[in-house]
Parts: C-alpha cells; structure tokens; sequence
C-alpha cells in the first residue's frame, strides 16, 4: 500500500484547510448579513418613530405676572415636527389626581399650544398658542398625580403611537 508523496499530502491538508477556511467564512459573512439587516431595520424603525418622538403633552398652570395667582390649569400640547398630528387624545388628572374628561382634537399643526381645562359642557377652551397665553405658562412638575396620563396621535404617514403617563412612545394598537 503506498501513501502518496509528500507533495499529495500537503495538497489534501490544503483541500482541508481550504474547506475549513471557507466554512468559517461563510458563517463570518451570515453573521455580517445578519447585522446589516438588523441595522437596517433599526433605521426604519427610527424613521417611522420620528415625528412621533417630537409630540407630546403635559400639564401646565397660567400664572398671573405680578400677583403669581394661578388664573387657569390646562394641558400644553407640543409638535415641534414640521407636519401636523392628527386625531389627538389627551387624557389628564387634575390636581387631585382625578382623571378629567379626554382631550380631543382633529389636527395639531406644528407648535405648542395650551388647552385650558373649564367646568363647561366642552371641558376645555379651544387651544391656543402659548405665545398668545396671557400671564406665565408654568409646567406641574411636583405633583405626581396631576399629570397627562394618556396621549394619542395619528402622524402624518397614518401611523397611530401612544405615549403613557411616563411618556414612553408605543405605537397604538388598532
């Protein structure tokens, strides 16, 4: 039985090595692909997120210069997109922690705006500006329980997100 020369054998450890080589390639180039389409759908997920992350809401006081009397409580709404919202609900408390009558409005242009809570049959005065509101507009930001609890929106690209009292952006079930 003979067992080949030298030079057969270095050629079969190549082959080998080759074959070695060349698996752990593929699985390097697998792995790569699959990072590249994970990174791939990170962006998109980004892009669709967008608009989304730059709306939200939280309560505010009207306070009067001079005398620092509050003179109303409401909800400022912001879209500092360059697009309108759509479909907006916002549910908040009041400063007891009762929850109020929601929110609702068709569109949102881009801006902040402040919605007055009143004891009427519509709950809330038509938004307006805050630019426009008269006296200082001052966020709630030591009372846990008077908080918006709930925000609502379709963007622009008639996706619907959600926000909840902690303001984590969700997209909204449908």
């Amino acid at each position: 039985m003979e067992w080949g020369s030298l030079a057969d054998w270095t050629a079969v450890g190549a082959a080998a090595l080759a074959v070695v080589y060349a698996a752990g390639a593929a699985r390097d180039s697998r792995a790569l692909a699959r990072r590249e389409a994970d990174r791939d759908e990170q962006r998109a997920a980004d892009a669709e997120r967008e608009q989304a992350e730059l709306v939200t809401s939280w309560v505010s006081v009207v306070v009067e210069a001079g005398t620092g009397a509050v003179t109303s409580a409401g909800v400022v709404i912001q879209n500092a997109s360059t697009t309108p919202v759509f479909d907006v609900c916002v549910r908040a408390n009041d400063s007891k922690g009762v929850a109020r009558a929601p929110l609702r409005l068709s569109v949102v242009p881009p801006g902040e705006f402040y919605a007055a809570a009143t004891e009427s049959a519509w709950h809330w005065e038509f938004p307006e500006s805050v630019t426009g509101v008269g006296g200082t507009l001052r966020p709630v930001m030591r009372k846990p329980e008077w908080r918006v609890d709930h925000l609502a929106f379709t963007d622009s690209s008639s996706r619907r997100w959600r926000r909840d009292e902690r303001g984590t952006l969700a997209p909204a079930e449908t």
